[in-house]
């Protein structure tokens, strides 16, 4: 009973591997009937068949064109390492019009070979040739190597600009802070100058001193606005809901004094929530209002027109700031917004020339974007593309 569960177990795991064959493969027997025939046979039956109903049994003559006669004599001719090539009985769409079959003899004790084993050469007949899978394949498996390759590159490429960032923002800090000490003190004796000897100091002298002072008065606020903009460079903002008219209403009341002593108008339009963070958004439009108020034009009152457009997407939503100030050369717009860009002498217009910066930075670590054009009215248009806030 054993060798009988043995011999039934032997032939389960025959079958198993049989039917695991990636090709058509079949096992024939002398009579040309098919005992088993794995997954790709099967289809290739089901599909010649199409509406008919298949055999419960059935053998190579009803699916190919050749008798069982002349199938055996040629399953015996290429079981000694020839191919045997099987014309289809039934031309069907998408089907070759012969199959290639590598043959096996198996042999059970005896001389003569009672069963053969029939494996196809071709990959899917309902598909492709083999191959031309094959060299999918191949492509496949090239464009996917390429692709980590390009993803370790950009790895690569990013960490070196991470590892880049933090240096430069190690460095900036450092030489920033340093240099507030010295600039502390030369401030503090030249106002020990100023209060004990002034009286001494004839006004030639005493102007030396003046801008002496002034001149590290605009030291320390380049200083701070480098701080400030050092802290922005690599860093990752935490985003949530913004409500832009609460915002903008918050640095239009921190400006009151500036608008009120340059006599200009600000006016609001109906704005959206956006997708950001609360001080950073603060910072971004109060330096592009302190602008707008300080390059006004010196023959019209300053006018400053804040308003959105509708989103053209789900994701993004245009801001503009438009002011009638003394407006941007087209040749200058780019370079603006680079690190200490200034177009107009410290005497004409104070400022450290990290303003725009700043605000590029910021808008771009919202993954957004911000850009200058021309008014038509007189003055510029900062265009800011900005992430609308999603209703989670």
């Amino acid at each position: 009973m054993s060798s009988l569960a043995d011999a039934a177990r032997h032939r389960d795991n025959e079958v198993s591997a049989f039917q695991a064959l990636p090709k058509h493969a079949m096992l024939v027997d002398r009579a040309a009937r098919v005992h088993v025939a794995n997954a790709g046979a099967e289809k290739l039956v089901r599909h010649l068949f199409q509406d008919e109903a298949v055999p419960e049994r059935w053998a190579l003559p009803d699916v190919f064109e050749i008798s069982s006669e002349d199938a055996v004599r040629e399953m015996l001719i290429a079981a000694s390492g020839d191919a045997m090539l099987l014309p289809l009985r039934a031309k069907r769409p998408g089907l070759p019009r012969r199959l290639r079959f590598r043959v096996g003899a198996i042999r059970n004790g005896t001389r003569a070979p009672n069963r053969f084993v029939l494996v196809s050469e071709s990959g899917d007949a309902l598909g492709k040739p083999f191959r031309e899978l094959n060299a999918e394949l191949e492509g496949a498996n090239e464009r996917a190597r390429r692709e980590r390759q390009h993803r370790l590159c950009l790895e690569k490429a990013n960490n070196d600009l991470n590892a880049a960032n933090a240096e430069l923002k190690s460095f900036a800090y450092a030489v920033s802070h340093d240099l507030k000490s010295p600039l502390q003190t030369v401030s503090m004796l030249l106002s020990e100058l100023d209060a004990c000897g002034s009286r001494a100091l004839d006004r030639e002298k005493a102007e030396l001193v003046g801008m002496s002072r002034e001149t590290l008065s605009r030291m320390s606020v380049l200083i701070e606005d480098l701080l400030h903009y050092t802290e922005l460079i690599g860093s990752v903002m935490p985003c949530e809901p913004c409500p832009l008219e609460e915002v903008l209403a918050d640095v239009i009341a921190d400006l009151r004094a500036e608008i009120t002593g340059a006599s200009a108008t600000v006016r609001t339009g109906p704005l959206p929530v956006v997708s950001g963070e609360p001080v950073m958004l603060r910072v971004l439009f109060q330096n592009l209002l302190s602008n707008a108020i300080k390059f006004r034009h010196p023959d019209r009152p300053a006018k400053i027109d804040i308003g959105a457009e509708e989103a053209d997407s789900d994701e993004m939503v245009t801001i503009r700031v438009a002011d009638n100030g003394v407006g941007i050369a087209p040749e200058y717009r780019a370079r603006i917004f680079d690190l200490f860009s200034r177009l107009h002498r410290h005497d004409e217009i104070p400022g450290s020339g990290l303003g725009l910066t700043m605000c590029r930075r910021i808008v771009q670590n919202l993954n957004g974007t911000l850009d200058v054009d021309e008014n038509p009215d007189g003055g510029s248009i900062f265009i800011l593309k900005l992430n609308v806030a999603r209703d989670d």
